[in-house]
């Protein structure tokens, strides 16, 4: 009898702690790779918006921001409703690894630098953080930190080195860097963000882009000069190695970003998230885990 009444009282302590005492977190294995179809049927309308969630006195903004290079935007408004929503204490956003720390030198200078009618979301939020006094939080991984995972995971160093280089190769083409994979420009471009990428991945810098080409005619069965949508071998949505390693990388800056805004909850209380719209709905799982339901809120069309 003892016993069971000791029992019953430790259950009821339990019932009576504040839900505050609740440690979010916990849901870092519910955080799932990126399904299209998952997001429509999580919140069919669609990003911009932001979802609250919370426990306690503790908040979690979530917003699920539309991409812009303006200052004002739909999502710069769903950011100012999440400040409103939340009156965060810390941000954390995307582009930036946490290593950095809070309020990293770089992202103020850029901040002192940019006038205010210029900046993307996260310089929106970045600014509305200092005004109110938060701390700014990258919600990143370095790529040294992911490349380490992803070998963690049984990718090869040359797969997942060669599939990082597909996205800045792509970036250069699209800026009128080279026009064609054959070529000086090519090379020169290759040579240049190969150098600048490879001690994060922990590979010696290749002395020319052939065994990029190898690598590529080997993974995918077609020559590189002969596939005229090569860059799109590192896209989530396709199939080979290269798709695959997108998601398991995207996956896991998922995973590092959940961690980054539960850490900063449970030591800041009010906490404000902006991210792309697609990483919510890979989250959306632990944070209903963690806080129950959230509350979506929209701007005004």
């Amino acid at each position: 009898m003892a016993a069971m009444l000791s029992r019953r009282y430790l259950l009821a302590l339990i019932a009576s702690l504040p839900a505050a005492c609740v440690r979010p977190g916990s849901g870092a294995s519910l955080v799932s790779t990126y399904d299209p179809a998952r997001e429509a049927s999580i919140y069919p309308e669609g990003p911009p918006f932001v979802a609250v969630f919370a426990k306690g006195k503790t908040k979690l903004g979530w917003v699920a921001a539309v991409h812009t290079p303006a200052p004002q935007s739909p999502t710069a408004d769903t950011i100012a409703l999440a400040f409103a929503a939340v009156r965060p204490r810390a941000v954390v956003l995307e582009g930036f690894p946490t290593r950095w720390g809070a309020n990293p030198d770089r992202i103020l200078r850029r901040l002192s630098r940019l006038p205010e009618d210029q900046g993307d979301e996260g310089d929106v939020a970045a600014r509305a953080a200092l005004a109110s006094g938060a701390d700014i939080w990258g919600g990143e991984p370095t790529d040294a930190e992911l490349a380490a995972a992803l070998a963690g995971e049984g990718y090869a160093a040359d797969d997942i080195f060669y599939t990082a280089l597909l996205g800045p190769l792509e970036q250069d083409q699209r800026n009128g860097v080279f026009s064609t994979v054959q070529g000086p420009e090519f090379e020169e471009s290759f040579l240049s963000i190969a150098a600048a990428m490879a001690p994060s991945y922990a590979v010696d810098a290749p002395s020319g882009p052939e065994g990029f080409r190898n690598w590529f005619n080997a993974r995918f069965g077609v020559p590189l000069e002969d596939d005229p949508e090569w860059f799109t071998r590192g896209w989530p949505g396709k199939t080979g190695i290269g798709a695959e390693i997108s998601r398991a990388s995207n996956r896991l800056r998922d995973v590092h970003a959940y961690t980054v805004a539960t850490d900063r909850v449970r030591t800041h209380g009010r906490v404000v998230v902006v991210y792309g719209g697609s990483h919510l709905s890979s989250v959306w799982g632990a944070l209903e885990h963690d806080f129950g339901p959230p509350h979506l809120q929209r701007p005004p069309h």
